[in-house]
């Protein structure tokens, strides 16, 4: 996680020991054969420059933690908590209305964030292939 992105979860008050995060040094890319470097980045001046370090998280970790902040009670956490509804198939969506079609059902919500990472199935159900987000009033 770059030093911006650290820099919204802590502002959050995101615990990064909770989801186990390490502080990341330095990257290398090396030579598939001989393991020699081609490329060198350092992170320990991130600090510095930028206020945060530069963390990795096990993916699963990261998501675990969040979610836990996303649905805790607001004497926890401020804001209301949510309900999310994971691993369910989208069959379709309609982004100006902001519907939801699912293998179980439709749901209506004011904003509708699209997050099938490699599956892009929201590319090809949206007219704007380039949305991550869409806001629908």
């Amino acid at each position: 996680m770059t030093p911006n992105g650290m820099r919204i979860l802590d502002s959050w008050g995101f615990n990064s020991d909770k989801a186990r995060a390490v502080y990341a040094e330095q990257i290398r890319m090396v030579d598939a054969k001989t393991l020699e470097p081609l490329m060198v980045d350092s992170f320990t001046d991130c600090e510095k420059e930028f206020g945060h370090k530069m963390k990795f998280f096990h993916r699963a970790d990261l998501h675990s933690v969040l979610r836990s902040m996303a649905e805790a009670p607001h004497s926890e956490q401020p804001g209301e908590p949510v309900s999310l509804s994971l691993g369910r198939t989208v069959v379709d969506v309609d982004c100006e209305t902001g519907t939801i079609l699912l293998d179980t059902g439709s749901i209506r919500k004011d904003l509708v964030v699209l997050a099938d990472g490699i599956r892009v199935m929201a590319q090809l159900l949206c007219s704007s292939p380039s949305w991550i987000m869409i806001v629908v009033s």
